[in-house]
């Protein structure tokens, strides 16, 4: 009875089966045919002239890695209540531009929600002469939330007697305005990234002093002070930000054994190759990133900066932006392969950002090939990036756009295609290949024979 009860209840398990087989085999069926009306479907903006989406992706399409994600921005403090009662008891952004009079209604509104502030950046609107000389705004609540603090364009701020109380404040920024006056207002023992915009060298000097913990500085010199004391340990400090030609010499002032990425703007002078010479020796630190903007480079030609190979034997990642000219990358590939200088032997990463001109493909290779070459003396390349596109004005804005910038190449179609088996060769040893351009992708002012290949 038991045997035959088992074998009843196998065969309905059979049938089941075989019934859900056909049902799969129906959903499979409807599946490659609803894939296939997808197919044939032409979706509208596969309509738009090509001119006009090259227009689109100009202007919405945001390329900027380094953005802030957007806070709550109020220039109208009299809606301010409206919409932070609104947020209940989470924690807000905030990013407040007033005018001096309104500091009495600024003051009482950070008062109430204090609790809730986690951002916070102030900024003020001079209306008229008579607004220098009302109320201040008074920062005397506690912040539990804070995070981050910034002060911008000369606001009147009354820097509260003893530390701010807030615990989690980590990032704090003045831009053209005075940090000193806030010497015994804010936690900075606790501070780990500062920005100090308009600022001097004995000035920051001073600043810097008062943060033994900072691992993350931005600095921008408002004018050069001769400064001439002894130079400040600051021992977990693993990035520094310079976004002037002055604010060079401020790595004549530091020691900081646990540098790893330097970003310099401005022009590339001797002065400043001898400075981050001058650091890395003192320091006995090792840079592993390097970030120039040569837009305005100066004279120094990009190859001679790094002929006094001291700092730059440990650097894996070179990041360039507005490069000047298709001859100084040349030279730079040439000088990263040539058996005189061997220039960046550790460089792992190389990142080309904003390229305005043509930049031919055999050098580019020649130097990929050379330096993923086994048994040599240099490491290996992994990842190289060529971005074409906008130049940005002082004030961010684009002043320029290149659209025929591209990879060029010089020669017969044979030639090409044996550059480009290269290209896939490495990619397929494991190096990454990025060069990008969305115009070039869209009006298809590409090389043919690129189309198609491991660099789109």
């Amino acid at each position: 009875m038991l045997s035959t009860a088992l074998r009843a209840r196998l065969s309905q398990i059979e049938e089941r089966i075989d019934d859900l087989k056909t049902q799969i085999h129906s959903l499979h069926a409807g599946h490659v045919t609803v894939n296939a009306q997808l197919d044939d479907i032409v979706y509208p903006v596969l309509t738009i002239p090509n001119e006009i989406t090259t227009e689109i992706f100009r202007h919405y399409v945001d390329n900027d890695e380094n953005r802030s994600p957007l806070p709550l921005t109020y220039y109208d403090i009299s809606k301010f209540p409206q919409w932070l009662a609104r947020a209940g008891d989470l924690p807000v952004e905030l990013q407040l531009g007033c005018r001096l009079s309104e500091a009495q209604a600024v003051t009482e509104l950070l008062r109430r929600y204090s609790s809730q502030v986690r951002a916070l950046d102030l900024s003020f609107i001079f209306a008229s002469a008579e607004d220098e000389d009302d109320d201040s705004i008074e920062l005397s609540s506690s912040f539990p939330r804070l995070q981050s603090f910034g002060v911008h364009e000369g606001g009147s701020v009354i820097p509260p007697p003893s530390p701010l109380d807030a615990p989690l404040l980590r990032q704090v920024t003045f831009d053209e305005h005075s940090a000193k006056q806030w010497k015994a207002s804010l936690p900075w023992t606790q501070i780990t990234k500062l920005a100090l915009i308009g600022e001097n060298v004995p000035g920051c000097m001073d600043i810097l002093s008062w943060t033994p913990n900072l691992e993350d500085l931005r600095f921008q010199v408002s004018q050069y002070f001769i400064y001439s004391r002894s130079p400040l340990t600051l021992p977990h400090l693993r990035r520094i930000s310079l976004q002037s030609e002055d604010s060079n010499d401020l790595l004549n002032h530091l020691i900081v054994p646990a540098l790893e990425r330097l970003a310099i703007v401005g022009a590339l002078s001797l002065t400043a190759s001898c400075n981050v010479t001058g650091l890395v020796q003192r320091s006995g630190c090792a840079i592993h990133t390097l970030e120039l903007d040569l837009g305005k480079a100066g004279s120094l030609w990009l190859t001679n900066f790094f002929l006094d190979g001291t700092p730059w034997q440990s650097l894996r990642e070179l990041i360039l932006l507005n490069p000047s000219g298709p001859y100084e990358l040349e030279s730079l590939f040439h000088s990263m392969t040539s058996r005189i200088h061997r220039l960046l032997p550790s460089l792992e990463c190389l990142i080309i950002k904003r390229c305005q001109f043509h930049v031919r493909l055999e050098p580019l290779v020649d130097m990929l090939a050379e330096r993923m070459e086994e048994g040599t003396d240099t490491s290996k390349m992994t990842r190289v990036q060529l971005e074409f596109g906008c130049k940005p004005g002082d004030s961010g804005e684009e002043v320029e756009y290149r659209r025929d910038a591209d990879i060029y190449y010089k020669g017969d179609e044979e030639s090409i295609d044996s550059e480009l088996d290269t290209l896939d060769n490495l990619c397929t040893r494991g190096l990454q290949v990025d060069i990008r351009s969305t115009v070039k992708w869209w009006t298809g002012s590409v090389i043919e024979a690129l189309r198609g290949n491991c660099l789109l």
